[in-house]
């Protein structure tokens, strides 16, 4: 998108998740060491819960994350583009928008791989007569991609924090015992109202 090369995207989106911790920031940290970028300094940092994050290089203001995000920023999204990134969630894969002021500069698609053994893992617990749920941040079409490849049919795909805390208060309403894995940071809520909370 724009004038920018893919190296460009690369290492603007990489000062921006340079300070965080999340598997996607280090995915993307990550790449921009293997390719030996150097990241320019970013302040006013600031996460957008459900959204993604924002800083200031200079006197720009930079954003990274989904749809919502650019939204939030005044950022239109090209029809085009938008095809262009669910497609890529067709795939299973996490778009993430790169903003500059109100201008969409380009995307990022990272995609989490699936565990050789998770697929076993989650046949022993439905055999147990456990029943899974994804609660997920990420778009419908990405959790689908995933969930298909896993065998599951329960999906809740869009979720905020406080929509996975929802999720399992409603649960444990209907009187089902919840255990919740997740991270221990965007899950954080869920985690504290689950009978079990597994923080990865």
């Amino acid at each position: 998108l724009g004038a920018g090369s893919a190296d460009d995207v690369l290492r603007l989106a990489a000062a921006l998740e340079q300070g965080a911790s999340h598997p996607l920031a280090k995915a993307i940290t990550g790449a921009a060491s293997d390719k030996g970028l150097t990241l320019p300094a970013v302040t006013q940092f600031e996460t957008v819960a459900g959204q993604g994050v924002k800083a200031d290089l200079g006197a720009t203001r930079l954003g990274l994350g989904n749809a919502a995000l650019l939204a939030t920023l005044g950022v239109a999204l090209p029809p085009e583009v938008a095809a262009q990134a669910q497609a890529l969630r067709e795939m299973g894969k996490t778009v993430m928008f790169l903003t500059q002021g109100t201008t969409l500069s380009g995307l990022i698609a990272a995609v989490d791989p699936i565990k050789p053994n998770t697929v076993q893992a989650l046949a022993k617990l439905h055999a147990q007569g456990m029943t899974i749920v994804m609660a997920t941040g990420d778009a419908q079409a990405t959790a689908q991609a995933v969930a298909q490849s896993l065998g599951l049919m329960q999906i809740k795909a869009g979720l905020l924090p406080e929509g996975k805390a929802a999720l399992i208060a409603q649960l444990r309403a209907q009187g089902h015992v919840v255990a919740m894995a997740g991270d221990g940071v965007n899950d954080a809520p869920a985690l504290a109202l689950a009978d079990v909370g597994i923080a990865m």
